[in-house]
């Protein structure tokens, strides 16, 4: 990883792929990483660049061992307040995913409960860069975009559980929120003892002076308008906010080069796994493969039959290959180009 990269926290997806491309020595596509990320294999992440409202959340699995401090307590409770009943494991995992369903609702996935903490009308700020649990509809969003990508179809499906996302350490997860303007009553500006209209009714009025004038007695329609006040309501949002950017930490990225890149096999016969090849060595590997080939007359273009040849050779030399052809072949593949160009 070049100098600069190695003190950048993160990359765009983009940079990330361009990134992979080099070091795997194959295309790797922003949709390759969308799909991995979407499958599991890897963590993407979100910038909210000009932040993002949110509220705070908690994820337990259902019949999960471990739960929250207060689920714990609240199961307790319940058992105290009924000593008739039996303290069994099984009804106390009964009684905590009750709790967990009362208090949250379950995710996509059937496995997992969001317990909501704190105001959901009272919403916290996040900037900067957060995890994506792909539990909720930020999932939908990822998806979106892989299908956009590669020309597939429109994502239909909705999320009503709002986008999750999580601090590194998943110590923090948060719902991300939108929201709308409320009309609520006339402000305590209306004129007391007046007669309450509705906004309606002041429209009406309104275009009726316009169309016969001011009638006498009545005072013009701009001093009778009532000032109404309007209150923000915050909701699940639909997905992720329309100014985000999606991100791979650099952390994250390194430990995927490290499962693309090393060997399918340990290198130091099972006592220890072996450091992942740079793309200096493996490079080297390939050539000095292509040499020995060369010099040993093997046509590398079918690699299969060039392991079994080099199999007879092993044997009477008394050195033992790997017991699986693949991996033999494997590297006869890397070298097959090197040995075309010789």
């Amino acid at each position: 990883m070049s100098k600069i990269l190695k003190l950048r926290e993160w990359l765009t997806v983009e940079e990330a792929a361009r990134r992979l491309t080099i070091s795997s020595q194959e295309e790797v596509s922003e949709a390759d990483l969308l799909r991995l990320a979407l499958d599991g294999h890897l963590t993407l992440s979100v910038h909210f660049v000009n932040h993002a409202k949110a509220r705070p959340v908690t994820i337990e699995p259902l019949d999960g061992e471990l739960s929250s401090a207060s689920i714990r307590e609240e199961s307790e409770d319940f058992f105290r307040a009924h000593p008739q009943l039996e303290k069994s494991d099984v009804q106390l995992t009964d009684l905590q995913n009750f709790i967990r369903r009362f208090r949250g609702d379950l995710l996509p996935d059937g496995k997992r409960v969001l317990i909501y903490e704190g105001d959901g009308q009272r919403p916290v700020t996040l900037e900067g860069v957060w995890d994506l649990l792909m539990l909720g509809a930020e999932s939908l969003d990822v998806e979106h975009a892989y299908q956009y990508l590669t020309g597939g179809v429109p994502v239909e499906l909705v999320c009503l559980g709002g986008p999750l996302v999580a601090s590194p350490d998943r110590s923090q997860c948060f719902q991300l929120l939108d929201s709308y303007k409320r009309e609520a009553r006339p402000s305590a500006s209306t004129k007391p003892g007046g007669n309450a209209l509705s906004r309606e009714s002041v429209e009406a009025m309104g275009r009726m002076d316009e169309i016969l004038g001011s009638l006498p007695g009545l005072s013009p329609p701009e001093k009778r308008t009532l000032e109404w006040d309007y209150e923000t309501v915050w909701h699940p949002a639909a997905g992720l906010p329309k100014d985000h950017t999606l991100v791979v930490r650099s952390a994250e990225l390194r430990n995927l080069e490290r499962k693309l890149l090393e060997p399918d096999v340990e290198m130091d016969g099972g006592a220890g796994a072996e450091k992942p090849l740079h793309p200096s060595e493996r490079r080297s590997v390939a050539q000095i493969i292509a040499t020995l080939a060369a010099e040993a007359g093997l046509d590398l273009s079918a690699p299969y039959a060039a392991d079994e040849t080099l199999r007879a050779m092993a044997a009477t030399l008394g050195v033992e290959l790997p017991s699986s052809p693949e991996t033999v072949v494997k590297f006869l593949k890397l070298a097959a180009p090197y040995l075309a160009k010789q």
